[in-house]
């Protein structure tokens, strides 16, 4: 007799819950083969699938969910507990309200459970569809829209904000809709944006006072935002929190040390980690972290002797993120051959013994990372290549290695033959990225340039290939070649606001098309908020058109924030110079040199206003 719905579900569940994958997709096939056209048992499977890193099967699999779930009505929250987001829906019924609860309860359509699959899988296109016809069947149910919402953020934050007011509007005390829009508007980063933020946090409602995940979330975003003011008040809020036993987190702790680290105040941020390393049993995530602080400030000795106690942790010992951290720390101590030695026995000693593929591979991959974090690529070579061997897919970690050490020809053949073997964007995304690198060098360009015009004859409509390429051609100056490049990229995705920055800043280098690129940074400043970026290109259209005196404003804003990119301070530098404000032009332009401003890529009229800078200063 076929095994029930229910105990299929459950036995799956059990068994990943325990870590046993195997057992847990083979349950999950069970069920398929006993339910064919159920969207519920092929998509658990699908989800097994993803979880155990088989993508291609995956893929296939939820999209017979898709096909089958097509020709059936939509099932009820019941049949689909298992395999929902429970901390969305958890979160929402926690607010205390009841028509949130009654929210997160409604019906929830299987194209939901879909779309989460087909996002894990990194089909955005298929999940984004999936999502918008769950909303269109369950308009009402508040955890949709606010997965949805997450799910945009990135590519449409103004959509992203409208579907979690939608939600709010739904249901007014959800407490998590509420701090999911606090963070959604900290994104866009203007200051009504934060003028609603702080209304949201600091007063959200007569029947939802103030809570310590209030003061919390408000220290994060805080912190996230990064000027100087803005830190001092995460810091203060951080402190209040960590001085009340009852309230605070080891979170609360983490993000204070890395806070007082911002300001240069490494004794106290030390201070934050000593509490949760002392514990008896203290979590390995709080060791390692500590051990990886102690590394930065070169301390390998006292990071050796907190790493021992790591090692004794079983959940930690034998991991691949312990055994990084031992290599870091031999390497420190200027002991690489023992480190380069430590990894390989690691590696040998396991990879023979699986007899997995998938797992071979990727052991291999792990075992090649940890000997790029230490920076040897002829090592991390060797474990890649065993990993591409067994899985073509996984050229790339090859082929950057292989660029690292000069071996431009290898890495180009590698991601040329990658290209023909499959679909050639990846292959040349890719080699832009060792182009802008300068991991490849122009005695290259026509190989690489090979590449390219394949990928793009055969993926035009791929908005990331046309990106990367247009990349490609600023870097070597090709100004036109990268405008047309980027407007393609644009007519695919038109609020993307990386290329409407770059088609700003190429613009701008032309007078005659100064408009043009206002309008476009007019119209990314719209969709995105006032993000330093955009302040930063916006300002220095403004400089070239000559107007340096409007300019200042919005540099200065881009460069209150901690560790700005080193080109705004020193567009910062011109337009104090233009304005006459020399003092301030000085001290600018030496915090832009000092933070690295000679590794970025200049514009030509960049390098033009360096060299006057240069000789203003000299």
């Amino acid at each position: 007799m076929p095994a029930s719905e229910n105990l299929t579900e459950i036995k799956a569940g059990l068994a990943a819950k325990r870590g046993q994958l195997d057992e847990a997709i083979q349950a999950a096939r069970d069920g398929v083969k006993n339910r064919p056209n159920d969207p519920v048992a092929n998509l658990l499977l699908g989800q097994m699938l993803v979880a155990k890193v088989c993508a291609d099967e995956a893929e296939a699999v939820l999209k017979n969910a898709v096909r089958v779930a097509a020709q059936r009505p939509p099932r009820t929250e019941g049949a689909l507990r298992f395999l929902r987001q429970r901390e969305e829906a958890g979160a929402g019924r926690r607010s205390g309200s009841a028509l949130a609860a009654k929210a997160e309860t409604a019906e929830t359509p299987e194209a939901f459970v879909l779309a989460q699959g087909f996002e894990q899988l990194g089909d955005r296109q298929q999940a984004e569809k999936l999502y918008r016809e769950a909303v269109r069947l369950a308009p009402k149910n508040a955890a949709i829209l606010r997965r949805f919402s997450a799910f945009l953020v990135e590519a449409d934050p103004a959509e992203a904000e409208q579907l979690l007011r939608r939600a709010l509007a739904i249901a007014p005390g959800d407490q998590a809709s509420r701090r999911t829009l606090a963070a959604t508007l900290a994104a866009r980063g203007g200051e009504h944006e934060w003028e609603e933020i702080a209304r949201l946090l600091e007063n959200p409602a007569a029947d939802n006072p103030v809570t310590t995940v209030d003061q919390r979330l408000q220290a994060i975003l805080l912190a996230r935002r990064g000027s100087k003011a803005n830190l001092t008040k995460a810091q203060g809020l951080l402190e209040k929190l960590v001085a009340d036993a009852k309230a605070t987190t080891d979170g609360d702790r983490l993000l204070l040390a890395k806070i007082y680290e911002r300001d240069g105040k490494t004794d106290e941020a030390r201070a934050q980690y000593i509490p949760l390393v002392s514990k008896q049993r203290p979590a390995a995530l709080h060791l390692a972290l500590f051990i990886d602080f102690l590394l930065r400030f070169n301390l390998p000795a006292e990071a050796a002797d907190w790493l021992g106690r790591l090692e004794d942790d079983p959940s930690a010992a034998g991991t691949i993120p312990t055994l990084t951290l031992r290599a870091r720390v031999l390497k420190a101590q200027g002991k690489l051959d023992e480190s380069r030695k430590l990894v390989e026995d690691y590696g040998a000693a396991r990879f023979d013994k699986l007899t997995d593929q998938e797992q071979k591979t990727q052991l291999a991959l792990a075992v090649g990372r940890v000997y790029s974090t230490l920076e040897l690529h002829d090592a991390a070579e060797a474990w890649f290549r065993r990993a591409a061997q067994d899985s073509p897919k996984q050229f790339a970690p090859l082929a950057v290695a292989l660029a690292k050490q000069g071996k431009a020809d290898e890495a180009i053949e590698l991601c040329r033959q990658a290209a023909g073997a499959g679909d050639p964007a990846g292959p040349a995304i890719v080699l832009a990225s060792l182009v802008v690198g300068k991991d490849i060098h122009g005695d290259k360009f026509p190989q690489v340039d090979a590449v390219f015009s394949q990928a793009i004859e055969k993926s035009p409509e791929n908005a990331n290939l046309l990106t990367a390429v247009a990349n490609v051609q600023i870097t070597r100056g090709q100004l036109p070649k990268a405008v047309e490049l980027y407007q393609q990229a644009l007519k695919i995705r038109p609020k993307d606001l990386v290329v409407l920055n770059n088609l700003a800043t190429i613009l701008a280098e032309t007078p005659a098309a100064r408009k043009e690129a206002l309008r476009y940074i007019d119209q990314a400043l719209e969709i995105g908020g006032p993000q330093d970026a955009l302040l930063d290109t916006k300002a220095m259209i403004l400089v070239q058109d000559g107007k340096a005196d409007q300019a200042v404003k919005l540099l200065e804003t881009a460069c209150s924030h901690y560790n700005p990119d080193p080109r705004y301070p020193f567009h910062l530098a011109v337009a104090y110079s233009r304005t006459g404000e020399k003092t301030k032009a000085r001290a600018a332009y030496n915090q832009a040199i000092e933070s690295g401003l000679e590794d970025q890529i200049l514009t030509d009229s960049d390098q033009a206003m360096l060299k006057q800078l240069q000789e203003e200063f000299k």
